[in-house]
């Protein structure tokens, strides 16, 4: 990403400002507001939080059938919700989930990729907002937090070292 970075501000003459990627949450207040938040970084206070709703995205993705498995094996690993499969051919499928937004963002598009050889096609729209059970970790730098370190994740993902 970087020599990328390099190469546009030196070929282009732009300053380029990264980020990684993010989803919009919505936080539900203990004094019923809704906030949206964009980044970790901008979440209230824990003690304040009474519930977040993270965006959900009706997918659906065309495959050739002998890659069904892997797919299905990679969506449920990114917590997606099977719907229904419909057969095009009798050899093309496609296959509908709902996927949370920020399992998607971040390498789904490559697994999916690299588990069908080039063959499947992906596209999605926003489904809704769902109540997640999302935690917000800090990494501390010299006890201070750093914000652009900061990630949402679901409480069970610390213990597999995600």
């Amino acid at each position: 990403m970087e020599i990328i970075q390099e190469r546009l501000e030196r070929e282009f003459k732009v300053n380029l400002v990264t980020t990684t990627p993010n989803a919009r949450y919505l936080v539900v207040q203990k004094n019923g507001q809704e906030v949206e938040v964009d980044t970790p970084a901008k979440m209230p206070p824990s003690f304040d939080i009474q519930d977040i709703k993270e965006p959900y995205m009706a997918s659906e993705i065309i495959t050739p059938v002998e890659y069904i498995g892997k797919i299905m094996k990679l969506c449920q690993s990114k917590r997606g919700i099977y719907k229904n499969t419909d057969y095009l051919t009798k050899d093309k499928a496609q296959l509908h989930y709902d996927l949370p937004l920020s399992e998607i963002i971040f390498d789904f598009y490559d697994k999916l990729k690299s588990a069908t050889r080039g063959y499947a096609s992906f596209d999605y729209t926003l489904a809704d907002y769902r109540q997640g059970d999302l935690k917000k970790l800090d990494i501390l730098l010299n006890g201070e937090p750093v914000d652009a370190l900061s990630i949402l994740l679901m409480p069970a993902m610390h213990m597999i070292g995600v």
